[in-house]
């Protein structure tokens, strides 16, 4: 019995040294078949290692592979990197378990996209579920390509890590992470529930660390036939305040947009949008729908309305609390132009039926807008004013030397212009009686001018025609007026 236990323990110590030496005299490069083929049983594609292969024991089991190539049979490789090392779990492995402690993938670079037909370009996988689970994930120094055969288009990702937590090969996972794309550093947070027959359910943010801009999308994430398909809730917003990457404080106007997302790789359709621009307490809020065309063409088309909207209440200030007319739409046309930039070719259409600015309501406002990037261009704007005034207009909002500046054909029919006059001045005004009035012309407002240009305008005792600028005063300059008018008979009464 002594000789038998006296074996056993002899037999013990030799299986522990070798397990604890043998590492470092075995030659693992020559066991590259036998590492190849079971990274491959894992993810149903051929695995090739290019590079040096190491393996320890100390302080746990690890092993690492480097200058792998993974892709289907004779094709070329769809997925590199340049080391990837596992350290697995002692305690696990003694019983039969394989979970990995850590898994540190360096370099990795693939390339994934749409191909002409808006499928998925990616080589079918097999993943052998309940094989290997992961305690924490690294990914260090990634590079992405995302490309669209259609649009021609293609999206890198450099820089790209993460850190988090993978269960199994088909998750769940959890994590955090970074990247570089278009010139800008941006930051993530995903958490993805287990693969299904019915898709991945997942959720996924993204701050860019220069612009205060945040992303949400939450849903379920599946493929028919090989073409994605997007079924959940998006969420676009942007702080009032936020610090940049250099360590500058900004603060900016909130606006937060939510809707429920149906996408495909053709479009997407937002229904139930919700905007918000502004604080809460005095917020511009306004609903309705989108669809999001892709493509060679990209455009967003919808429309958004609302019961009222106070723009008087959107900018007042403790030093301004009201503004004029005139002055109150050059304010909001400075923040609404330069906070909402398209990056994409847009058609809106708009309607309020009040809109509260310069302490009296406009009734039936309607829009289409369009932007191409630049700046906006209103199709159309119809409103009633004060005085029973109805004005019409078209023409273009862009940036100018000094804020915003639009620029179009300006069309006013106002059957009570004392009325419509003293809400544009904020003074009563005359208390003679002015007839029904109208006006048409070429009309440029921008921050420092008023211009009309091939005005014509009528009235009871004839009409006018001609030229008109006003330049408001600015420092020591004074007002300026500039004006070449015609008229058979005038009464300036």
């Amino acid at each position: 019995m002594q000789t038998t236990l006296l074996g056993l323990a002899i037999a013990l110590i030799l299986a522990l040294l070798t397990a604890l030496v043998g590492p470092y005299f075995v030659n693992w490069n020559d066991h590259r078949a036998f590492f190849e083929a079971e990274a491959s049983r894992l993810v149903g594609l051929d695995v090739r290692v290019a590079g040096a292969i190491d393996v320890g024991i100390l302080p746990f089991p690890s092993v690492t592979l480097r200058g792998i190539e993974i892709g289907p049979a004779r094709e070329t490789s769809r997925l590199r990197a340049r080391s990837l090392g596992i350290e697995l779990a002692l305690g696990p492995l003694m019983r039969g378990d394989v979970r990995a402690a850590e898994i540190r993938l360096v370099g990795p670079e693939f390339t994934v996209g749409l191909n002409s037909l808006g499928q998925v370009d990616w080589p079918a996988m097999t993943l052998a579920t309940g094989t290997l689970s992961v305690d924490r994930l690294s990914i260090e120094d990634g590079r992405a390509i995302l490309v669209d055969a259609v649009s021609e288009s293609r999206l890198v990702l450099d820089k790209l890590l993460f850190t988090g937590e993978l269960k199994s090969l088909i998750g769940p996972v959890r994590g955090e992470g970074a990247f570089a794309a278009a010139g800008g550093l941006y930051g993530y947070r995903l958490t993805a529930g287990r693969l299904g027959d019915d898709g991945l359910r997942i959720k996924l943010a993204v701050d860019n660390a220069e612009r205060p801009l945040s992303i949400e999308v939450e849903g379920l994430l599946a493929a028919e036939r090989g073409t994605p398909r997007f079924d959940g809730n998006l969420t676009l917003s942007r702080p009032a305040g936020s610090v940049l990457a250099s360590g500058k404080a900004i603060v900016n106007e909130p606006w937060r947009t939510t809707s429920k997302v149906k996408a495909t790789s053709a479009s997407a359709l937002f229904e139930q949008v919700e905007f918000q621009y502004g604080p809460e307490e005095r917020a511009v809020k306004l609903s309705g729908a989108a669809e999001l065309k892709f493509g060679a063409r990209p455009r967003l088309q919808g429309a958004l309305s609302a019961r009222q909207v106070d723009l008087d209440r959107l900018i007042a200030t403790s030093s301004a609390p009201r503004r004029l007319p005139l002055a109150a739409i050059q304010t909001f046309a400075e923040m609404f132009g330069g906070s909402l930039r398209a990056p994409l070719p847009v058609s809106l259409a708009l309607s309020v039926d009040a809109v509260t600015i310069g302490g009296a309501v406009l009734q039936s406002v309607g829009t289409d807008l369009r932007s191409d990037g630049d700046g906006w261009r209103f199709d159309k704007l119809d409103f009633r004013a004060p005085g029973f005034t109805h004005v019409g207009l078209s023409g273009r909002l862009g940036p100018a030397t000094k804020g915003l500046e639009f620029a179009g054909a300006v069309s006013v029919d106002a059957t009570d212009p004392k009325t419509l006059v003293a809400w544009l001045t904020g003074h009563a005004g005359t208390s003679a009686h002015i007839r029904p009035w109208q006006l048409r012309g070429e009309v440029t407002l921008a921050a420092d001018r008023l211009a009309v240009e091939r005005l014509k305008t009528d009235f009871d005792r004839g009409s006018i025609e001609g030229r008109v600028a006003y330049v408001w005063p600015a420092g020591d300059r004074p007002a300026q007026l500039d004006a070449d008018l015609r008229a058979d008979e005038l009464d300036l009464d």
